[in-house]
């Protein structure tokens, strides 16, 4: 295979991968898609430091997700404050289920920490810092039929 066929199969992936994006972007926005039961249980981890400017819109954004809305007690919401020295931890717990501090500096710890306190079958992982729209959760969880066709990537 030359270099020319090997810029056109990138080109190609670029298309098609761009292509799903819009397509997970019109589902995440479109509020006619029907919403199923998760399949299991799902605990949702946010990990913050000093979010202040922006953890009330966030953890906002995820309890308003239609899907919690419509199935409550397959959901927890945890928000790990990474040892925040402003008041995030005093807006995060008007919002999420449960609010802990972990001292041990790192986003990665923080979600670890989230993790081994959770209860769900099914991990999502949130920044603190981002707005999602309310089909979101709906749309990522949508592949998920089977519990056996979760996979989980990353270091320990």
């Amino acid at each position: 295979m030359n270099i020319m066929n090997l810029g056109k199969i990138a080109f190609g992936s670029l298309v098609s991968g761009l292509m799903l994006s819009d397509m997970i972007e019109y589902q995440m926005k479109n509020q006619d898609t029907v919403i199923e039961s998760p399949v299991d249980t799902v605990s949702i981890i946010m990990p913050v430091f000093n979010e202040e400017d922006f953890i009330e819109r966030s953890t906002i954004s995820i309890k308003e997700q239609n899907i919690i809305q419509d199935y409550p007690n397959l959901f927890e919401f945890i928000v790990v404050d990474n040892g925040s020295t402003d008041n995030t931890k005093k807006l995060a717990e008007q919002f999420a289920d449960k609010v802990v501090v972990q001292n041990i500096r790192g986003k990665l710890s923080a979600r670890n920490y989230g993790i081994s306190l959770s209860k769900g079958s099914i991990i999502v992982a949130v920044d603190g810092d981002t707005y999602y729209p309310s089909n979101w959760l709906n749309s990522l969880l949508k592949p998920f039929t089977d519990i056996s066709t979760v996979a989980v990537a990353g270091s320990t």
